[in-house]
């Protein structure tokens, strides 16, 4: 019988395990904490692999991405189709009744057998596609972007709202050299946009006088436990402060010097 993922709705340390499953797989691992408690199951790890994600739900894995033709899509089916299931389905519909003969870019997969198969599947559609690429002559348009290009081209869609034909001319580049950084994980934006806050955050932090910390306080309040002084408080709010912004707790001798009052 084959064996299925273990169930893992309310587990707790579970990274190393998921980690793991995609390991066997084949499967790239990420790991990005502010998406633990964000989903079915509290971990920070999730999979990728050529533009598919992979999210740990409470006993199987969600995949998707950009899709797999139809023909590919049905024979991965015949083999494993009652735990590689077309876009979650229970009923576990062919490729071809439930997407009427478009690709297929989603499945949640029940067991770990199913998951190498589906990986194996993804890298598949892409090693042929590869070598048809690589049979024709290289042109500007397959040209790949730089990083400064891909960086520009993020700036370019999400922050002045152009449109890809736009960004592919502002660029200088055909539409196929942007190929590869629209199936790039969305999770590239979201960790950059965590990293840019944090170090707000940080900044924020350093830049707090007493002053500043006292009229805080004025304002929020304290606890009437800590009372007992204005150092004290400052120490309660900045401790507060660093576990809410996730801040390394500062050096022994850089630590606040309670003065009392």
């Amino acid at each position: 019988m084959t064996k299925s993922f273990s169930n893992f709705a309310g587990a707790s340390d579970i990274d190393d395990a998921c980690a793991a499953e995609l390991e066997a797989a084949g499967i790239n691992v990420e790991r990005y904490e502010f998406l633990r408690g964000k989903g079915e199951v509290s971990t920070a790890v999730v999979g990728s692999l050529h533009g598919w994600s992979f999210k740990r739900a409470w006993r199987y894995w969600v995949a998707e991405g950009p899709g797999i033709e139809m023909a590919v899509a049905e024979a991965l089916h015949a083999r494993h189709g009652r735990a590689v299931r077309v876009e979650g389905h229970c009923g576990c519909p062919s490729p071809r009744e439930w997407g009427k003969g478009f690709a297929i870019s989603s499945y949640h997969v029940d067991t770990p057998e199913g998951l190498r198969a589906l990986a194996e599947t993804i890298k598949g559609v892409v090693e042929r596609a590869s070598a048809v690429v690589d049979e024709k002559p290289r042109t500007p348009d397959a040209t790949a972007l730089t990083e400064d290009q891909t960086n520009r081209a993020y700036r370019l869609f999400y922050g002045e709202g152009m449109n890809l034909g736009q960004v592919a001319e502002t660029l200088g580049c055909g539409l196929y050299a942007l190929t590869p950084w629209l199936t790039a994980p969305s999770l590239r934006i979201a960790e950059q946009a965590i990293t840019d806050s944090k170090t707000e955050k940080a900044d924020a932090y350093a830049n707090l006088d007493d002053d500043s910390l006292d009229a805080i306080m004025e304002v929020i309040g304290s606890p009437k436990l800590y009372n007992s002084g204005k150092s004290v408080m400052r120490e309660w709010f900045l401790r507060r402060l660093r576990v809410l912004w996730q801040l390394p707790e500062p050096p022994a001798e850089e630590a606040p010097t309670s003065i009392s009052t």
